[in-house]
């Protein structure tokens, strides 16, 4: 039986490309246009930098101003009521810990979203406040015509 050979191909990690950024003459790694001192360049980089800059400064509005500034429509806001929808009730200090932030400023989200009717806290204590989605108006009044 005769074995035929296979054909070369080129190893893509072994082509190395010269970095992007004018004057910059180290190689990248894996064909990538950029190289490591240089891949916040890249766009993808460059737009995940630019939104973790906007939450930061979002998250620094809503430590200023307090609950007032929290936006219901905001990407933290999003992530709270996304957490609730799963978890049905949470305790704001669980809620810190899965998002990894600060608990003083979950409890302020968690303020701002109980003053716009998004959320319903319960508890006394601020450490053992636990957190749950409000019920839309339209199911309570289903609920009280169904049961009468």
């Amino acid at each position: 039986m005769r074995c035929i050979p296979p054909l070369p191909v080129e190893n893509p990690r072994s082509t190395s490309k010269v970095c992007q950024i004018p004057g910059c003459p180290a190689s990248t790694r894996e064909g990538k246009p950029y190289c490591s001192d240089h891949v916040d360049q890249n766009p993808y980089a460059t737009q995940l930098l630019e939104s973790l800059a906007e939450l930061e400064r979002e998250h620094a509005k809503v430590r200023r101003r307090g609950a007032t500034a929290v936006r219901p429509d905001s990407p933290t806001s999003c992530e709270i009521l996304r957490e609730l929808e799963q978890q049905r009730t949470c305790s704001v200090a669980r809620l810190a810990q899965i998002l990894a932030l600060p608990q003083t400023l979950v409890g302020t989200y968690v303020q701002g979203l109980a003053r716009s009717g998004h959320v319903m806290t319960s508890g006394f204590r601020r450490d053992r406040l636990q957190v749950s989605l409000a019920q839309p108006a339209n199911a309570e009044g289903v609920a009280s015509r169904n049961a009468g």
